[in-house]
């Protein structure tokens, strides 16, 4: 039996790049067709239907979707996309799911990272935010968040945030390295340098991580040791683009 759905986004959220249009042909009368296309396309590859209105007006895209009996679920071409970093096309495949099943916080998380790489970081913070205000615990979440709120300039929220975080992991190197990062940002080397090598406990190899803590004692006055790190980093540098090319010549 056939379900239908609906969701509406403002032309705003939708990448207009998808369908090689520009935003002053989004009143043309080919735009409709063309973002209609665009969303039978996605919704035919796990099994749905799509039907989309244009409100010109109110400048919003409204997409009425059905289920059919080949329904698959979606998540997987999702994450595709995001490995790709296809961020943009992401953005309704994701509404898709939260329409389907609301109560999955981490199709909100999904959301809310789309949101921060595509720069919209107001959206991005309030969608994280959601997650977190409804599962505390959700560590990844409170990563993203802070690393939002860090990119929007919001340095000290951004550091309570991730440290909020390692009250939860205290062993997470993500949640560490951006917070070494967000005390280099307010200047804080010395703060940053017992974070950084906490980190690079976790994640010995971890270039970014490297960088920073060569950084950060370079500030510090420790040039002898920060270069020691900036050399691990091109060790490590070298040896990544190293393997790349070994497995891409093995496939030539």
């Amino acid at each position: 039996m056939s379900q239908e759905y609906s969701f509406k986004l403002s032309l705003e959220d939708f990448d207009i790049d998808l369908i090689r249009f520009s935003a002053g042909q989004s009143a043309s009368a080919d735009f409709g067709a063309k973002v209609t296309e665009f969303f039978a396309q996605q919704f035919k590859s796990f099994g749905g239907k799509a039907r989309v209105v244009i409100n010109d007006q109110d400048r919003v895209i409204e997409v009425r979707w059905t289920k059919d009996a080949n329904w698959s679920d979606p998540k997987d071409s999702i994450l595709n996309l995001l490995n790709r970093a296809e961020f943009a096309k992401a953005v309704p495949m994701i509404w898709t799911l939260i329409k389907n099943d609301p109560s999955d916080l981490d199709n909100y998380y999904n959301l809310g990272v789309v949101y921060r790489e595509l720069k919209q970081l107001p959206k991005a913070i309030a969608t994280l935010e959601h997650v977190v205000d409804l599962y505390p615990k959700h560590v990844l979440a409170w990563i993203a968040l802070g690393v939002a709120q860090i990119r929007m300039g919001k340095l000290q929220f951004g550091e309570e945030t991730l440290r909020r975080a390692l009250s939860l992991e205290p062993k997470n190197r993500w949640a560490l390295r951006n917070l070494g990062a967000c005390l280099m940002k307010q200047e804080r080397p010395n703060d940053a340098i017992d974070i950084l090598r906490r980190c690079l406990k976790e994640a010995p190899n971890d270039v970014q991580a490297l960088i920073g803590l060569g950084e950060a004692l370079e500030q510090s006055g420790s040039i002898d040791e920060a270069d020691g790190f900036y050399l691990q980093a091109m060790g490590q540098s070298v040896s990544h683009l190293s393997r790349n090319f070994t497995r891409r010549a093995r496939l030539t």
